[in-house]
């Protein structure tokens, strides 16, 4: 699975930033690995920026432990909400029903066999203290079983020439609910390349 780095800033800087702005990560949830999932829960719980909502949609799960799993979630930390959807919704629509939950001025996507490293969501915020921004994303790498980097995607700063040709942006991608809202969210006919989609 991945692991979801952003570029290290020292912590210390935290309490004197004017903006500390909630950040509400969306997590679209079908039939997941029990590891992979438990996983990326506890990786955001390990932020070491507090201010963060975790919006989880379960997208009709067939096992009954997701549903269990989410459930005590969301009873361990008051900061993560779920929706147990009881139809199939697919990528887009569990994403957009994520975002129904969310709270937060500024929206990040996780999928579930994600991990975010402990300063991810620190960055983008000391990030937001130079001027404001809407659309921000960091670099990223896999990790093997053993939680070993190994395929590192260091990516360059904005080029819509280059997102013209691929989805360079990846995740962490994380975009101001305004943005969002105004660009009308997923789509479901995009679905498998829904972050594609929004992000163009």
């Amino acid at each position: 699975y991945l692991r979801r780095l952003a570029r290290s800033g020292g912590v210390a800087d935290r309490e004197p930033w004017l903006s500390q702005p909630v950040i509400s990560i969306l997590l679209p949830v079908h039939n997941p690995n029990r590891d992979w999932i438990a996983a990326t829960v506890r990786s955001v719980r390990e932020q070491v920026y507090p201010r963060w909502e975790l919006c989880i949609c379960d997208d009709a799960s067939e096992a009954a432990w997701v549903r269990s799993f989410i459930n005590e979630a969301t009873r361990a930390d008051h900061r993560i909400k779920a929706e147990l959807a009881r139809d199939h919704l697919g990528i887009s629509g569990a994403l957009n029903r994520a975002r129904e939950l969310a709270t937060g001025s500024y929206l990040a996507f996780l999928d579930h066999d994600d991990l975010l490293s402990p300063n991810a969501l620190h960055s983008i915020v000391r990030r937001l203290q130079n001027d404001s921004a809407d659309f921000l994303y960091s670099d990223e790498d896999y990790v093997d079983e053993l939680g070993r980097p190994v395929l590192p995607h260091l990516k360059p700063d904005w080029s819509p020439e280059l997102l013209s040709n691929c989805m360079y942006i990846g995740h962490l991608m994380c975009v101001s609910g305004e943005l969002f809202d105004q660009a009308g969210g997923f789509r479901s006919a995009y679905d498998g390349a829904q972050d594609y989609d929004f992000a163009l």
